[in-house]
């Protein structure tokens, strides 16, 4: 932190003015800077990961609400039934359903956390890329450190290499989407010949 400070008010001595008075600005040598919300939030990466779990939380939602409503269906039939029911049926069928409420309930937390599981291993996976390609980019530019931004009081804006890094990262997306070939492109090994297809006659002599 103090090296910045000291690189900040060292580029004002040597310019003689205000940075925004400047045409061009200086950078502290070997230092960067990255804003890892705008990493996950802006990046083609990023954006999909946040979409993909969105929905399957949706799709958790909507399967629990579903759940409960025939849960409660279920609890109400029961309870209407009580008066024409023996103490002993009834009672069989309450704890009956209280396990299944209970088992229920359990593959619904069970579910839950595979997703939030899933979410940190995939949010990991996203960070170990950007710590690639960030590195790729500070050793280009001949960086030694990079600093996360959001920590960072000031700095100038000519060693902020966030969008740098969205760019390369959206590259890479594309790459790997261009080297996933389409199934409906690939043709089946054991596809039959096109009955419609011309047919070369041979002639024997």
């Amino acid at each position: 932190m103090r090296l910045l400070w000291a690189a900040f008010f060292l580029a004002l001595s040597l310019s003689g003015g205000p940075l925004a008075a400047q045409t061009t600005e200086a950078t502290p040598e070997g230092i960067f800077v990255i804003n890892a919300d705008r990493l996950f939030a802006e990046s083609e990466i990023g954006q999909s990961i946040r979409e993909d779990f969105q929905v399957r939380r949706l799709e958790l939602q909507a399967e629990n609400e579903r759940i409960i409503e025939e849960l409660v269906a279920e609890e109400q039939d029961l309870a209407a039934r009580r008066p024409d029911m023996d103490v002993e049926e009834f009672r069989l069928e309450a704890e009956a359903f209280d396990r299944k409420a209970i088992e229920i309930r359990a593959a619904r937390d069970a579910k839950e956390r595979s997703i939030s599981e899933a979410a940190e291993e995939a949010q990991a996976r996203f960070n170990e890329q950007v710590r690639e390609v960030a590195g790729q980019v500070m050793i280009e530019r001949g960086g030694k450190v990079i600093l996360d931004s959001r920590s960072v009081y000031l700095a100038l804006r000519s060693i902020d290499i966030t969008d740098a890094v969205i760019d390369r990262l959206d590259g890479l997306a594309e790459q790997q989407t261009e080297e996933q070939e389409p199934i409906e492109n690939v043709a089946p090994s054991n596809q039959e010949p096109d009955e419609t297809a011309p047919v070369e006659e041979t002639v024997s002599e």
